[in-house]
């Protein structure tokens, strides 16, 4: 049974003549006499008495159409909720992004809610990048660092920058790296983004490149974890600078090298089609590639 066969039913019932629903629709009668068999013959029953003056509704006819219109009026019902919903900026947004992020746009994401408060937040931690699995929906997914190979769509929303950092006390108990060779007498932090990556960093001035490999002292996924441990004294690690520098300010923590080996690290924006996209994902979307570089500039400064 054909969604189309059932309209042009319902539309021959209501006029009560194949050749007024033909002139109405613009298709041949004859087009219209065999889609309504079609009907029929897949319901097997008879729908329309027809005679050479008029046509009637047989018993199951009359059955079938209050049925045919309670149906067709549902469906026109969902049709126009759903387009509703697409189209404007209301529902629940599901995005996954490193804990860091939340920390550090909590103001932004609050001011994003007060601008569109039809618009709901689902905030969900993904601190590796490690792939979802299939049965987690989301609308946005957002990724710091080298994407792997996906059918998502990435959209770079900008560079978060990011230094080496550890607690004032650890310094003053262990002693300050001058240069990154220095790193492998220390307590190392390493966060693990994906299971099994070696550890080691990667140090850059502009002209010289240094590979340094060390044995971590403590290896994560978190990059709440990892901040938590080096605000209490446990080693090195590289942060953020949107996270690091509120406590550098409160002398909570140190930037190591002078700042000389700052690197940046592309945050993406993934999502799973551009076919379709819901308005209140495309605001949001936006939203964030503006909020970035106020927040990096606000955050650094």
């Amino acid at each position: 049974m054909k969604l189309e066969d059932m309209e042009l039913f319902v539309l021959v019932a209501e006029i009560g003549s194949f050749t007024k629903a033909a002139d109405y629709c613009d298709i041949p009668k004859s087009t219209i006499s065999r889609r309504v068999k079609d009907l029929e013959d897949s319901l097997k029953v008879r729908l329309l008495n027809r005679t050479t003056r008029a046509l009637h509704l047989t018993q199951q006819g009359e059955l079938f159409y209050e049925q045919a219109k309670t149906i067709l009026g549902d469906i026109e019902r969902i049709q126009s909720e759903i387009a509703s919903e697409q189209s404007t900026a209301s529902g629940r947004i599901t995005v996954y992004a490193p804990s860091v992020f939340y920390h550090v746009f909590a103001k932004w994401l609050s001011q994003f809610r007060e601008d569109h408060p039809n618009i709901s937040l689902e905030l969900l931690s993904r601190d590796n990048n490690a792939p979802l699995t299939d049965s987690k929906r989301f609308d946005l997914l957002l990724q710091i660092g080298q994407l792997e190979d996906s059918s998502l769509i990435a959209k770079k929303l900008g560079d978060v920058p990011g230094s080496y950092y550890a607690s004032t006390h650890y310094l003053e108990k262990q002693g300050v790296p001058e240069t990154p060779s220095d790193l492998t007498d220390h307590n190392i932090i390493f966060r693990e983004l994906i299971f099994g990556e070696e550890p080691r960093w990667r140090f850059g001035d502009g002209e010289n490149e240094q590979l340094v490999s060390f044995e971590p002292h403590v290896i994560t996924d978190s990059a709440q974890g990892m901040l938590a441990l080096v605000q209490n004294d446990v080693g090195i690690a590289r942060l953020s600078v949107l996270h690091a520098t509120p406590l550098v300010k409160q002398g909570q923590l140190a930037e190591l090298f002078d700042g000389k080996y700052r690197f940046k690290h592309p945050l993406y924006a993934l999502y799973p089609s551009r076919r379709y996209m819901p308005e209140r994902v495309r605001l949001l979307l936006k939203y964030l590639e503006q909020a970035l570089p106020q927040a990096v500039k606000q955050l650094t400064t």
